[in-house]
C-alpha cells in the first residue's frame, strides 16, 4: 500500500514501480506486464510515466532473458511495445526472444522495426543481419552487417574483416 501511494505522488520515479513489482513477483510475469500496461493507462499516456514504464518493462524483460525465462521476457517486451510502439529497444529485444527460439523470420521483422525506428542502433542492425543470414538472405545480411560495422559494432566489424559472414 505504501509503495502504491508513493507511485501516485511520484509517477516519474521508477523506484516505486520497481518495489511494487518486486513485492508481487509471485504473481508471475504476465501479471507484472499487465501492471505496467495498467499504470501507463492510469497516468493518461504521460510521456514521463510512459518512459518510466518502458524502462521498467525492458529491465524486467532483460532480467528474465538472463535467467533463460524467454516467455517471461516476451511478456515484458510486449508490454513495453504496448506502452510505446516506437521503442526500438523493445522491438530489438523481442526479436532476440524469437531468434533464441529459432523463429528467424519473425525475429527479422522485429529487428527491422527496431532499425526503422532508430537507424543508428548498431546492435539491432547486427541482429537483423544474423536473422537474415539464418533465413538464407545472404545479400541482405551482408548489408545489415555492413551498416552495423559502420555504426561501430565490433562483432560486425570482425565478421566483415574475415570475409566469412557466418555469425
Amino acid at each position: 500500500e505504501l509503495w502504491l501511494r508513493y507511485i501516485e505522488l511520484y509517477p516519474g520515479d521508477i523506484r516505486g514501480f520497481r518495489n511494487v513489482l518486486n513485492n508481487t513477483r509471485d504473481e508471475g510475469a504476465a501479471a507484472a506486464a499487465e501492471k505496467i500496461r495498467g499504470w501507463s493507462r492510469a497516468f493518461g499516456r504521460n510521456p514521463l510515466t510512459d518512459r518510466t514504464m518502458v524502462t521498467l518493462a525492458l529491465e524486467s524483460g532483460n532480467a528474465a532473458l538472463e535467467e533463460n525465462m524467454d516467455a517471461d521476457a516476451e511478456q515484458f517486451y510486449e508490454a513495453a511495445i504496448d506502452v510505446d510502439p516506437r521503442s526500438a529497444a523493445a522491438w530489438n529485444n523481442l526479436g532476440t526472444v524469437h531468434a533464441r527460439r529459432e523463429e528467424f523470420a519473425e525475429a527479422a521483422g522485429m529487428f527491422l522495426c527496431a532499425v526503422e525506428l532508430d537507424s543508428s542502433f548498431a546492435d539491432a542492425w547486427f541482429n537483423l543481419g544474423r536473422a537474415w543470414f539464418a533465413t538464407g538472405k545472404s545479400a541482405e545480411a551482408r548489408q545489415a552487417f555492413g551498416e552495423s560495422a559502420r555504426l561501430g559494432n565490433r562483432a560486425a566489424q570482425s565478421l566483415l574483416s574475415t570475409g566469412n559472414v557466418q555469425p
